[in-house]
């Protein structure tokens, strides 16, 4: 029950849309080059070790049950978009540092709304007028915020299934780069993901 679109040069993987259950080929371009709302990807993780080409953005904002929450090193929150999981895992000390958060604020609930936001990009400039290069989302773009022209896209869920993980063991260069969040079906039940592989752009709808 998966939905994306994939494309890699020599074809486009639509991947399954999520409500309708399907997967879809297609030879040409499935994002819209107009569109302006897709969401950068980076390959950061890659250069740190991880051996998987995983669809990963940056994320601008993390609000957990209606307030901002930012990791104490300020560090970047690499999003991995997994429709292969159920809810949520996030890295060993994001979880630890939400649990302390939690405790601190007397909240019954660590994870009951969780909403991430991303800049988007358009589909032939950036919010600097120069056209996007392939999978060069950076820690400053991603900073970035509506103030400079750039759009803004959110997706939420509610009371997803949260573990943690630790990379740093497996991904040898990780370790002080930042925090991983891999969100699944409860983001993205329902929903129509298209990657295009070539220009390192995601799109969602639904």
């Amino acid at each position: 029950d998966n939905n994306a679109v994939v494309e890699d040069g020599s074809g486009t993987i639509a991947s399954p849309s999520l409500s309708t259950r399907t997967l879809t080929l297609s030879t040409v371009p499935a994002i819209n080059t107009k569109i302006k709302r897709y969401i950068p990807l980076t390959n950061d993780l890659r250069k740190y070790g991880d051996p998987v080409q995983h669809y990963c953005s940056i994320a601008t904002s993390l609000s957990i049950n209606g307030n901002q929450f930012l990791p104490s090193d300020r560090k970047p929150i690499y999003i991995i978009f997994d429709t292969g999981v159920t809810g949520m895992v996030v890295t060993q000390q994001l979880f630890d540092e939400r649990y302390i958060d939690a405790r601190q604020k007397r909240e019954k609930s660590l994870w009951k709304n969780v909403e991430l936001t991303f800049q988007t990009v358009d589909g032939n400039v950036d919010g600097n007028g120069i056209r996007s290069r392939p999978w060069s989302q950076s820690r400053s773009s991603a900073k970035s915020n509506v103030a400079n022209g750039d759009n803004m896209f959110s997706i939420a869920a509610t009371k997803p299934l949260t573990t943690p993980f630790d990379p740093s063991d497996a991904w040898g260069k990780f370790k002080g780069k930042g925090h991983v969040m891999v969100i699944g079906l409860a983001f993205l039940d329902g929903k129509r993901m298209t990657v295009d592989i070539d220009d390192g752009r995601l799109l969602l709808e639904g």
